[in-house]
Formats: C-alpha cells, sequence, structure tokens
C-alpha cells in the first residue's frame, strides 16, 4: 500500500512540475514534502482501506442481485444491482456504526448514503483496540502463544529422539 501511495503522489507531484519548467531535483522533493504523502497522513491509509473494503463489499453483493435483474429484463441491471447490495449491507450496518465516526468522516451523521455507511463500518472496525484494564495486550498474548508452541515442539522433539531415549542394557 505504501508503495502505491507513495506512487499516486509522485504522480500528482510529476503533473504540477510540468508546470515549472525548467525544474531540478531539489524543487521536486520540496514539492513532495508540501504535498504530503503516506507518511505524512496515517490516517489517509485508514480511510482508503475502508473505501475499499466498502466498495469490495457491495461489489460481492450486486452479483446476486445482477443476475436476478438481468434475468428480469432490467435494462439498468449493474445500477440496481449496485443500489440494492449497498441498501442491504447499510441496513444491516447501520446500528453499529456510530454517529461520531459519521461525523469525523462526513462532517455530519445526517444524509450519508448507504454507501458511506458501510465505509464508516469498515473505518471504526480499523481502529486500533487498545485492551482494557486488566486485559493482556494482544502481542503479549501472541508472544506467550508463540513461546508454548516453541516449547510443544520441542518437547516433541525430545520425546522421539533416538539419543536422548537411549536406555543402557
Amino acid at each position: 500500500f505504501n508503495d502505491l501511495f507513495q506512487a499516486a503522489t509522485f504522480q500528482q507531484v510529476v503533473q504540477e512540475v510540468k508546470l515549472l519548467y525548467p525544474v531540478s531535483n531539489k524543487d521536486i522533493d520540496t514539492l513532495l514534502k508540501t504535498k504530503g504523502d503516506i507518511s505524512s497522513n496515517p490516517e489517509a491509509l485508514r480511510y482508503l482501506v475502508a473505501a475499499q473494503m466498502a466498495t469490495s463489499q457491495i461489489a460481492l453483493g450486486a452479483e446476486n442481485y445482477a443476475y436476478q435483474y438481468f434475468q428480469d429484463g432490467e435494462q439498468q441491471f449493474e445500477t440496481r444491482a449496485i443500489e440494492m447490495s449497498e441498501k442491504q449491507i447499510a441496513d444491516k450496518l447501520r446500528k453499529d456504526v456510530s454517529s461520531v465516526t459519521l461525523e469525523k468522516m462526513f462532517g455530519s451523521a445526517k444524509g450519508v448514503t448507504d454507501a458511506g455507511v458501510i465505509a464508516a463500518y469498515y473505518y471504526q472496525q480499523l481502529e486500533a483496540q487498545k485492551p482494557k484494564a486488566g486485559e493482556a495486550d494482544p502481542y503479549k498474548i501472541f508472544q506467550k502463544s508463540k513461546e508454548t508452541l516453541e516449547k510443544e515442539k520441542q518437547d516433541i522433539i525430545d520425546k522421539y529422539d533416538p539419543e536422548k531415549n537411549k536406555t543402557d542394557t
């Protein structure tokens, strides 16, 4: 993703640089710094991934409707399928999307499209999860699990190692 963002940013900068002929590498670097990229706004990645996840979910849901509308002879079967998919998914997710998230993303919680509600849902899902008081940190749980697995592997190796299992007879 980072490479994609960097490439998109660089492409925008190159378009602007064409207007400034003659230009040097220093000019390009200066424009890149002022234009910004994913490293200067990591929240942009969260927005982009949420939008991509929403779009993907809508497209998957639209496949079922598209065939149905096509069979019915609907001229705009693709558009209708996308609209129905958006509506169905948004109706399921709407109760899980907070008005705070909608306001943060769209400036208002009112009048947000179905696709916007779906994107907001995924945006919320991508929020960093902080452990509650008394709960273990997910990384520590992962490390402990990894250590336990390694110990189990070593126990199995030790159990079937012919050198360790020799008995003097």
